[in-house]
């Protein structure tokens, strides 16, 4: 071994130690409202992170950084989240099911007020963070909130637990997914890092249980399927996806014009059975019920956005009042253009949208769908960049690693009773993320957008 082989190891396995350390003590201490250790911690670790990129590790560091990233989850598997509450939610919806209840029926404080449930709903209930909104959570979540709340479980494993183990059993799923594509698209496995190692993903999806995790793993198996024309098998994890988050509805558009009509045909047919007969199944007549929730998601929720903040201290200037009942729907309608708009023109400009091979073009256009459903979201919470995050890896796109380390900035408002965003934080985590993608990204992006660029082959 080379001497510069065994200094690269020693770097590699001492920060290794530290990045673990520093993420175990986020993952098993740090409260949601101790905003100044979350972000030393945690910015120490995308150090960590930044160093293992810029060592250039060779193939057995990066297999052994991978390693790590799995350890990692791994030592979080055992921890309760902390920044987060929506375990409460997850278990309530649960045990719903099993006491023959559809959690879509009614919200919580009506069940709680119409009498008949057992103490433990009456316990749980206080530490609901939505006790008058019905559950949005698609049928995927639900059939694990299920699992997790099975009567017949080892108490060790009811609950938080089993979630836990499905969620390590997805991310090793979709790390397996982001090698198996990272030799297609032809990019340095380091690229893998940026997801695999990054802190913004082993705090929230491991350590504090988002459903985002699964979502990811259903779009990596997506790609991957995708990648080797196995249409049906892409299409039922495509259907997987939208029935954990609906999220990835809005990449449908493009899909449908790079397969074409009768490859799309197959591809949307498996996963419209998938989504429909889930949905369907479950909602049982509530439809109205889980659209109401979502009417309010756009009419109530805010937190750390963008376009929308800039709009609202428009609107606060000129009528005296919050406008979001009339902006919130009315940036959701512009982001829905926009990202029709987008999708369309990317495909007009991709020689990879007519061709029989997947290329970079097309990884790139889903990147900007999703950016601009976050640049015209009312609400955008750190854990939402996973996609942007996982899709990065394939590109030479940085600016959603760059995000992923300034959005921490946006926990600022918990530290303060009741949580109140400090905006000029929101501002200079916004000015981070738009001066890195000016200064670096922007050629790139736009180049093979505009068909300037030629797309990488597998």
């Amino acid at each position: 071994m080379r001497l510069g082989d065994r200094v690269t190891w020693l770097i590699i396995i001492f920060l290794s130690i530290l990045f673990c350390g520093t993420l175990y003590y986020v993952g098993a201490n740090v409260q949601q409202s101790e905003f100044f250790p979350l972000i030393s911690y945690m910015t120490i670790a995308f150090g960590c992170m930044a160093v293992f990129v810029w060592l250039k590790p060779n193939s057995k560091q990066v297999y052994f950084l991978i390693g790590v990233g799995i350890l990692m989850r791994w030592i979080l598997m055992w921890y309760a989240p902390l920044l987060s509450d929506d375990i409460f939610r997850f278990l309530w919806d649960g045990q719903l099911w099993h006491d023959g209840i559809n959690p879509f029926s009614a919200t919580p404080s009506a069940l709680i007020e119409g009498g008949g449930l057992s103490d433990w709903y009456r316990q749980q209930y206080g530490k609901l963070n939505s006790q008058d909104y019905f559950t949005i959570y698609p049928p995927v979540c639900q059939g694990v909130f299920w699992l997790s709340t099975l009567d017949g479980l080892p108490f060790w494993l009811w609950g938080g637990m089993m979630i836990k183990i499905v969620f390590f059993i997805a991310e090793c799923i979709t790390i397996y997914s982001i090698i198996k594509l990272c030799l297609y698209f032809k990019v340095p496995l380091t690229n893998a890092i940026f997801y695999i190692l990054n802190p913004l993903i082993i705090i929230e999806l491991m350590g504090n249980l988002h459903f985002e995790t699964l979502m990811i793993c259903f779009m990596a198996l997506m790609l991957l399927f995708l990648v080797k024309a196995k249409y049906w098998q892409s299409g039922l994890c495509y259907g997987l996806a939208v029935c954990t988050k609906m999220l990835p509805l809005m990449f449908g558009p493009f899909l449908l014009l790079y397969l074409g009509w009768k490859k799309g045909l197959t591809y949307f047919g498996v996963a419209g059975v998938v989504v429909l007969g889930t949905f369907s199944w479950m909602l049982q007549g509530h439809l109205t019920e889980i659209l109401s929730s979502i009417n309010l998601y756009f009419q109530t929720f805010e937190f750390n956005a963008s376009i929308y903040y800039l709009g609202r201290g428009i609107g606060q200037f000129l009528k005296g009042y919050n406008v979001i009942k009339s902006l919130g729907p009315t940036l959701s309608i512009v982001g829905l253009a926009g990202i029709l708009w987008f999708s369309y023109r990317a495909y007009k400009s991709d020689n990879s949208g007519r061709s029989q091979q997947l290329g970079e073009t097309f990884i790139l256009t889903l990147i900007g769908v999703f950016t601009i459903y976050l640049l015209t979201a009312t609400t955008i919470h750190p854990w939402y960049l996973s996609i942007l995050i996982l899709l990065s890896v394939f590109t030479q796109l940085r600016f959603a690693i760059v995000w992923s380390w300034s959005i921490l900035l946006s926990y600022s408002a918990y530290m303060i009773d009741p949580t109140t965003e400090l905006l000029w934080l929101v501002g200079l985590e916004y000015i981070i993320v738009i001066a890195y993608f000016i200064k670096v990204d922007t050629y790139d992006f736009i180049t093979k957008i505009l068909g300037t660029g030629k797309p990488l082959k597998g």
